[in-house]
């Protein structure tokens, strides 16, 4: 390893360097002719970009990878990513690599970078299926839920004033930013993890969803709420979540405790004179996913009708869609895949 790669590595994936659990999930192995040669066309899903620096250097040019942005990737992020992948694989064709931008505004950042890019924000791949509406009655056991990890940069405690919460811990990262969830005095609060059929449970026993930090990625749980019938409280944000929102479904409010006291307030109201539907509100993030599906789909195919595979994208979606598109390998199941 030569020293401009080693320092390249230092600077943007260090933390990386060793790990040996990877998100990823192949999509299609095809075999095609070119030249009278048979040939390998593979197609992965992948979370994160500096996130599989150990894996990049056994990218091949025959693999193609859509590349899911689990945060908010602002400023000179994607140039950076391209140096990083310029240092560690310079052969492989970087066009391959197919950015999932989780807003519109992403996608220029992302093609000047060199890359390729599709709008196609990643909520779109939760299972409609795990999380749905269970329970119609507006008499709901929690005015709010919070699925949330306990750290001050998702802001949590701007729920202060909110009785009844609900509080689903999430896993703690940020060891330097804990905020002790318990402090908010909630209602319900796991303890451990739970089982997505719990979390639906706690959606179906609470009036809205609240999420409250200022940018991240898309925020799973946000589009997991509005698919359980919930309509959320946010504050305003960056990053792809505000995708999923509308007049119908959500009120945007400022980011301090009285702000989304007043919200909350606004949603309760709202149920009640019905100007929030909760089968309309999972309806059309349904819908919606869809149609982010679908341009998923037909990107599919066009590499599929470049490469000459007589393949139908909609049967190999069909036939490989699962909950999140994406799952956990070791170094090695990753590097046969790969191979």
């Amino acid at each position: 390893m030569g020293v401009d790669k080693k320092s390249i590595i230092e600077k943007l994936a260090k933390p990386y360097v060793n790990r040996t659990r990877f998100l990823i999930y192949q999509l299609c192995n095809l075999s095609y002719w070119n030249l009278g040669r048979r040939k390998r066309l593979k197609i992965f899903m992948i979370e994160g970009q500096t996130h599989y620096v150990r894996i990049i250097p056994y990218f091949k040019n025959d693999s193609f990878f859509f590349s899911i942005i689990p945060f908010q990737a602002g400023g000179d992020y994607f140039h950076q990513f391209r140096k990083l992948f310029k240092a560690i694989n310079p052969v492989f064709n970087i066009k391959n690599m197919i950015v999932l931008c989780n807003t519109s505004e992403q996608m220029p950042r992302v093609l000047e970078a060199g890359f390729s890019a599709l709008f196609c924000n990643h909520n779109c791949w939760l299972d409609e299926n795990i999380f749905k509406i269970t329970n119609l009655s507006q008499d709901r056991k929690y005015n709010m839920v919070l699925n949330t990890r306990p750290e001050k940069w998702k802001r949590p405690y701007l729920a202060r004033r909110i009785d009844k919460l609900a509080i689903i811990k999430g896993s703690h990262i940020r060891k330097e930013d804990y905020f002790d969830l318990r402090d908010l005095n909630p209602a319900f609060y796991s303890h451990s993890r739970i089982s997505p059929a719990e979390v639906c449970k706690i959606y179906n026993q609470s009036l809205c969803g609240g999420i409250f930090s200022d940018g991240e990625g898309a925020c799973y749980s946000s589009s997991e709420y509005l698919l359980s019938g919930l309509p959320v409280v946010s504050c305003k944000s960056g990053g792809g979540r505000d995708v999923w929102y509308d007049q119908d479904n959500s009120v945007i409010c400022e980011a301090n405790e009285e702000s989304v006291l007043d919200a909350f307030g606004q949603v309760s109201q709202k149920l009640i004179d019905g100007r929030f539907s909760r089968q309309e509100i999972r309806q059309r993030h349904i819908e919606k996913s869809f149609k982010f599906r679908d341009r998923f789909i037909n990107y599919v195919q066009t590499i599929l009708d470049e490469h000459n595979v007589k393949k139908n994208a909609t049967d190999i979606f069909k036939a490989k869609y699962i909950h999140k598109m994406i799952n956990e390998y070791s170094f090695f199941q990753t590097w046969l895949m790969l191979k």
